[in-house]
């Protein structure tokens, strides 16, 4: 399914201003706001929208973002810091093997015992 466009989701024009956008979220959040619309779920799921298309365009930069790349530029931005978690948690894992080995030896040769070359 294709990503809705953040300014029709808020009802405004590309061209609109910082008020305008504004003026169109709190609008729209009113009216969909889960404590005005208990257990419907289309209203919450609206109100979902209306928040994330206001997140981006609320911000100069997201939105110069959003309008050169559409919904691609976030998830680049999504994917980019994925990957430097991964790449953090796999050097976090190496010391700490590191860490672990070198433990090990140290409790072995205490106890009079030598570690193979095998781990």
């Amino acid at each position: 399914m294709a990503d809705k466009d953040f300014y029709e989701i808020l009802g405004v024009a590309k061209n609109a201003g910082e008020d305008e956008i504004k003026k169109s979220y709190r609008k729209l959040a009113m009216q969909y706001h889960p404590d005005r619309n208990k257990d419907n779920k289309v209203a919450e799921k609206k109100f979902k929208e209306v928040s994330a298309a206001y997140e981006i365009l609320k911000d100069p930069q997201k939105r110069a973002a959003y309008d050169q790349y559409g919904h691609d530029a976030f998830r680049k931005e999504a994917l980019e810091a994925l990957m430097v978690s991964v790449i953090l948690a796999a050097v976090f894992l190496i010391y700490l093997k590191s860490f672990l080995v070198a433990a090990l030896e140290n409790l072995l040769q205490e106890e009079g015992v030598l570690l193979a070359e095998t781990i």
